[in-house]
């Protein structure tokens, strides 16, 4: 790959083993981004941005060790481990920083047939908005490899473009394997336009493709245009062991209104998994939840479930209030979910005298986020200075209440990340 480039000078300064160093470090700490920071709930946008930082700055690095870096990457990606995504990223990174669209072509072509390309592609375009990156996202989109085309529907709303005409057919179309992956980019990007014909998909038969009734009925919802259809199948999906159910009853407890909410929490609160039923009613952002929650923070399995759902709607910080108690003995640190580790797990006596003290002070009237009343201003905050799960679920509070909005990529580069919640800032509900 790197040996059709057009020639170039090696910089003086590079050194084999630190040029070796610098592509190791990018591809080991682009690989363990996601599980380390994007699916820990509790990252905050300031650690994601250190951290990215931490990145580019060895793609600086490597930049400027020239032919050497190019050369040391080709025999990565075409040598040593040809179907790793992290070292593809690199390669692609690396090219796109070039500014040259003739050279990124190239790098394209030549990993295209790797089986880690399309991830690293993805990866790529969450990480640069550059204007080459941008381009080369929409000539994706048209691509006749649907794992590219899939990569770049993937960060459309990352790059702040509507898929255009090569989403609406999608859309419009007959079903093909990369419908369900359309109409989750309809809704990413606000495409209020393609309303009708996503609702249809939402609406057709059992025997049609789950993902695509999944994912028509999640952007219908996402988009304004919620119907008992859409509901119906964001409800079976939240009742089954599905990849999405979590995803799903999340967005529920969002869009419902709150009494019919509460009915339907009711309604399954014998067969759905416990833990997720205390998340649920964190979801909810509704104060009478609160004397359950504390009970449920009595169960050992459950406690570090409830200390979060209460949180969400009350505010209280276990851990500033040092209101934290060490976790039974016999709980195995290799058991324990990612929401058991990475949250602390509350005193229940102390949740309890506070809230006695305190409860006077919350509406059942009015949804709460974090002890407060949602507003415009209280999700920007959030967005900009809250933990990851709260982030989440702080944007489809947002984007419920503006149907057309594009998300926020929140799982795209800190810097992109940062530009799009200032775009954000003057909008109101």
């Amino acid at each position: 790959m790197i040996s059709q480039y057009e020639p170039e000078t090696e910089s003086g300064n590079a050194i084999p083993l630190v040029v070796r160093r610098y592509a190791e470090e990018i591809a080991t700490r682009w690989w363990r981004r996601h599980s380390a920071y994007i699916e820990n709930p509790r990252t905050r946008l300031e650690e994601v941005i250190d951290f990215d930082e931490s990145i580019d700055a060895f793609l600086d690095g490597l930049e400027q060790s020239g032919l050497s870096g190019r050369k040391f990457v080709e025999q990565t990606v075409l040598g040593d481990a040809p179907d790793v995504s992290a070292d593809i990223f690199v390669a692609l990174a690396l090219a796109a920083r070039s500014g040259e669209e003739s050279i990124l072509d190239r790098a394209l072509e030549h990993t295209q047939a790797l089986p880690g390309m399309p991830q690293a592609l993805e990866g790529l375009f969450s990480w640069s908005r550059e204007p080459l990156v941008s381009a080369t996202l929409l000539s994706c989109l048209g691509h006749s490899d649907p794992r590219i085309q899939d990569a770049a529907f993937s960060q459309c709303h990352t790059h702040g473009k509507s898929g255009a005409s090569h989403l609406a057919n999608l859309v419009n179309g007959p079903a093909t394997p990369l419908l369900a992956r359309a109409l989750r980019t309809a809704g990413e990007c606000g495409r209020v336009d393609l309303l009708p014909a996503i609702r249809d998909w939402a609406s057709q038969d059992q025997d049609t493709n789950g993902a695509v009734r999944y994912w028509a009925s999640w952007s219908t919802v996402l988009l304004g245009g919620a119907n008992p259809s859409s509901i119906a199948t964001l409800r079976s999906v939240a009742e089954s062991g599905a990849t999405n159910n979590g995803t799903a009853l999340q967005l529920l407890c969002v869009a419902l209104p709150q009494d019919e909410l509460i009915d339907y929490l009711q309604s399954i609160s014998s067969s759905i998994k416990p833990s997720l039923l205390v998340q649920a009613t964190g979801w909810s952002g509704h104060c009478g939840y609160a004397p359950y929650l504390i009970e449920k923070m009595r169960i050992p399995a459950l406690a570090s479930y409830a200390g979060e759902a209460f949180r969400l709607i009350t505010g209280l910080d276990f851990e500033m209030a040092q209101a934290v108690i060490d976790p039974p003995p016999f709980f195995d640190d290799g058991e324990l979910t990612l929401t058991q580790q990475m949250y602390p797990y509350p005193d229940a006596d102390q949740a309890a005298n506070w809230w006695a003290a305190c409860q006077d002070d919350f509406s059942k009237e009015h949804r709460l986020l974090l002890g407060e009343k949602i507003n415009a201003q209280r999700l920007d905050d959030i967005l900009l200075g809250g933990e990851q799960a709260q982030r989440e679920l702080a944007l489809i509070h947002r984007t419920l209440s503006r149907p057309g909005d594009m998300l926020v990529p929140l799982h795209a580069h800190s810097s992109i990340q940062w530009l799009r919640l200032q775009q954000l800032k003057g909008k109101t509900i």
